[in-house]
């Protein structure tokens, strides 16, 4: 019997390097570990296909995601806390999976071009949809004076972070949606959630990473959402 998924992954393994590519996956987050820092829980993104058929110049990171909107707070940043103009949304997930409900902490960020606008359609307590960016970004890095040397080193200090930006969103749900979550439910599930970052906590290895899925106008999304029903999830 020829296994349709084996013969596509054949597929992508004749492709050149440098060939363009469009990658569709799904936005998780993981469960919570006690990290260097704290607890820490990762978010991933999870292929479920991938083509090279008619794939564009431009390249770009989008997601789109639901969830609830815990607060939505002015950035600040140095030790005087100046605000440098975006936002940041705490914003949920909402997982319902086998009768199990859940929710994972997603925070998204406005930049200040549309932050006015943000605050002026969305509040505290909302639930909504958001076309988001996925940004690499650089933090930190200055480089030092060199006491010495015969060239300049290309080592910069600093980190990088990933952001997920919003750059559209849809009005805010109303309790008929399939994936709205009332403010007292939202509770509970805060409460359950914070009860597992402690148990994360107290724990010197966690042993289940298993992501949780979810994922929901200036700009048009380039996003498709489609369900992942095909055996073969790769064309060519």
């Amino acid at each position: 019997v020829e296994n349709d998924r084996f013969k596509a992954f054949e597929k992508i393994m004749t492709y050149e390097v440098g060939t363009r590519v469009e990658v569709k996956g799904r936005i998780s987050v993981g469960n919570p570990y006690l990290g260097k820092n704290g607890v820490i829980e990762p978010v991933s993104i999870n292929m479920f296909s991938l083509s090279a058929t008619g794939v564009g110049d431009e390249d770009y990171a989008e997601g789109k995601v639901s969830g609830y909107i815990k607060s939505i707070k002015n950035e600040t940043k140095g030790e005087d806390e100046d605000e440098t103009g975006r936002l940041l949304v705490d914003f949920w997930l909402y997982n319902d999976y086998n009768d199990v409900k859940e929710i994972s902490p997603f925070t998204l960020v406005v930049e200040e071009d549309v932050a006015e606008d943000f605050e002026n359609t969305y509040s505290d307590g909302d639930n909504a949809v958001f076309d988001f960016d996925i940004v690499s970004k650089q933090v930190g890095g200055k480089k030092s004076k060199s006491a010495f040397g015969k060239k300049e080193s290309k080592i910069v200090g600093g980190f990088s972070v990933t952001e997920y930006s919003i750059f559209s969103g849809e009005y805010p749900m109303d309790d008929e949606s399939e994936y709205y979550i009332d403010e007292d439910d939202f509770k509970k599930l805060f409460k359950a959630h914070k009860q597992k970052c402690e148990e994360a906590k107290n724990a010197s290895t966690s042993k289940d990473d298993t992501p949780k899925k979810g994922l929901g106008s200036a700009r048009k999304s380039k996003v498709e959402v489609e369900e992942d029903d095909d055996e073969n999830p790769f064309d060519d």
